[in-house]
């Protein structure tokens, strides 16, 4: 018998005569069945359905190319994530669904079968994303007993672990399988940048192209991020790498490409009229001149910068009112004092959460915290706006310790990476460094979450997902050095 998984081998190869009687006998059967039964649709069915278990035979064996197109459309496909099934207790939208059929796919054809060698031995940053799991457990378990928001709770758990520790590992497995697809999910996390502008240019047309409309929908529109903090994590995180794919010879082919990716997420960072952000930008251009390829590139910046802001007057009024505040009755400055007071309230009220609740108040229960212990419970605040703060709130101390050392053990083995040898994996680790540096750095300042629902239903993890894709690339990259290095 003929069948579907014959025709396509794993390798993507096609027996093309084994395709051609599976197609004439698929035909022969359903011809005089769907003319019998469904007139008005023989002619499709007829031609489509012995197509679709090949199309999913494919999908299987692509996989690892479907994760890399599921990344680059990563602002799309969350920028239209309201599009769902409210099912009650939880909102399955296409984001969750796409990532689900992903994550089955690959466990179950995949990694199941897999086992370590010596010199795929999980390093720390493995062991630590798995105890990351296990000790934000804790807080669904003590959460239970709390008058929180179980749905938001459940959803921001599902989202903000146990898709982000599962799309790790299957960004582990892939690079140990393909030693170039690291090269890969880095072209596909700078090529998220086209889906970010797509979603910009929609987003600013309904809002208007001005700057003051952009200010005051900045909470409504993020470039697929759902808001500007959130896409300001993404361009802290992106910046780097587009640097790296611009003096790496590796991409040389794409050099015009990169260009404008860089161009674009330049743009899109000033254009979130986000303090963080901007701070960040600037952190990142002195840490990237260290690097002396990139201080002819840096220094370009800075000239365009300053041009741009001489251009653009009535832009650099607005960020320097943002930074310095106002002194009058300016409604729309009024609104910047208030978030910055607000921001320092909720770092204080999470603190004080961190000690009456230290197993945490479950996935997205800082509201619940706030509107007993705030300063004006009566406000939405939704999270603490810090990185820590928020992991700690939501999963308990113990998670935020372990969050912390993984973060800095991430950071500290790619530090040391960048400085052995001069190797393409080395040059790749100085700009890693650098982009984890900086996503810590806007976390600390301004905001940082696993996951993010907007409305309570929408998940959000996609900048939490590129972040892990480097990690992940990281892990590889030091396991790699260390069994060279013991032959």
């Amino acid at each position: 018998m003929i069948l579907p998984e014959s025709i396509i081998s794993k390798n993507g190869m096609v027996n093309w005569d084994k395709l051609m009687r599976y197609l004439v006998l698929s035909y022969l059967i359903l011809l005089p069945i769907s003319f019998l039964f469904l007139t008005k649709y023989a002619f499709i069915l007829t031609f489509s359905l012995p197509l679709l278990p090949l199309l999913v035979i494919v999908f299987i064996n692509k996989i690892g190319m479907i994760i890399l197109l599921f990344i680059s459309l990563l602002p799309i496909i969350q920028h239209n994530s309201y599009r769902g099934v409210d099912i009650g207790d939880f909102f399955i939208n296409v984001h969750m669904v796409i990532l689900f059929v992903i994550i089955l796919i690959v466990f179950n054809n995949h990694l199941y079968t897999y086992s370590y060698k010596e010199k795929d031995s999980p390093t720390l940053i493995d062991k630590l994303i798995i105890l990351l799991a296990i000790a934000s457990i804790l807080s669904l378990i003590f959460a239970n007993s709390l008058d929180v928001n179980h749905t938001k709770r459940w959803l921001l758990f599902y989202t903000g672990i146990f898709e982000t520790v599962s799309f790790f590992y299957i960004i582990l497995f892939y690079l140990k399988r393909n030693e170039n697809y690291s090269d890969k999910v880095i072209i596909a996390v700078l090529l998220s940048s086209f889906s970010s502008l797509i979603i910009a240019f929609i987003e600013l047309r309904e809002v208007g192209f001005s700057l003051v409309n952009i200010f005051l929908a900045r909470m409504h529109i993020g470039f697929g991020y759902h808001n500007m903090n959130l896409y300001g994590i993404n361009s802290a995180i992106l910046i780097p790498m587009s640097f790296y794919a611009l003096l790496s010879p590796r991409f040389k082919k794409f050099k015009i490409l990169t260009i404008i990716i860089l161009t674009i997420n330049i743009v899109l960072a000033v254009l979130t009229m986000n303090r963080g952000t901007f701070l960040i930008l600037g952190f990142q251009l002195i840490l990237l001149s260290f690097i002396k390829e990139a201080r002819k590139i840096v220094f370009g910046i800075i000239i365009i910068g300053i041009a741009g802001a001489l251009y653009f007057s009535n832009l650099l009024l607005l960020y320097m009112q943002r930074f310095v505040g106002s002194s009058g009755g300016n409604q729309l400055m009024d609104m910047v004092d208030k978030s910055a007071q607000y921001r320092l309230d909720a770092w204080k009220t999470a603190l004080k959460l961190l000690w009456i609740y230290p197993f945490g108040l479950g996935a997205g229960g800082f509201q619940y915290g706030w509107e007993k212990y705030g300063t004006d419970p009566t406000f939405y605040l939704g999270t603490p706006h810090q990185l820590f703060l928020s992991v700690g709130v939501d999963y308990g101390v113990l998670t935020m310790i372990v969050f912390i050392i993984f973060l800095f053990t991430s950071i500290l083995y790619s530090n040391k990476m960048s400085k052995l040898g001069d190797t393409e994996s080395s040059y790749q680790q100085k700009f890693i460094t650098i982009s984890l540096v900086s996503y810590v750095a806007y976390g600390m300042i301004t905001v940082g979450e696993l996951s993010h629902l907007s409305g309570f239903k929408y998940p959000n993890n996609g900048y939490t997902l590129v972040l892990l894709s480097l990690i992940a690339i990281t892990s590889y990259n030091y396991s790699k050095k260390k069994f060279i290095s013991s032959k």
